[in-house]
């Protein structure tokens, strides 16, 4: 799914319209699927995948980067809870949109 959505995103917009950074929420298996569909557009954008970690909902994620050991920061860092709360409120957005369309259908049927 995220290599659908980073080829549709991504074949549509100019160079100068790029972000300067790309955060995904995900481990290792979305770094690969990045890293392919980026490669496969020739798209040259920083991006970083965050994970959860092994003790989901801790406060434990890790960050992971093509040809670089994943790390995390420290728990009680500011930047820690401000990506935290970004992932959070990607999330929230994502499954009120789906339970939107859901209801919908439902409706409509």
């Amino acid at each position: 799914m995220l290599e659908q959505v980073l080829l549709r995103r991504f074949s549509k917009l100019k160079t100068n319209e790029y972000p300067d950074l790309i955060i995904i929420d995900g481990g290792l298996p979305q770094l690969s699927s990045a890293q392919k569909i980026f490669s496969e557009l020739n798209i040259k954008i920083p991006f970083i995948c965050m994970s959860k970690g092994k003790n989901r909902n801790a406060g434990e994620e890790y960050f992971h980067q093509i040809n670089k050991e994943s790390f995390t920061l420290e728990k009680n860092s500011p930047l820690m809870h401000y990506l935290q709360r970004l992932r959070d409120e990607a999330h929230r957005f994502a499954i009120m949109t789906h339970r939107k369309k859901r209801d919908k259908n439902f409706l409509n049927n």
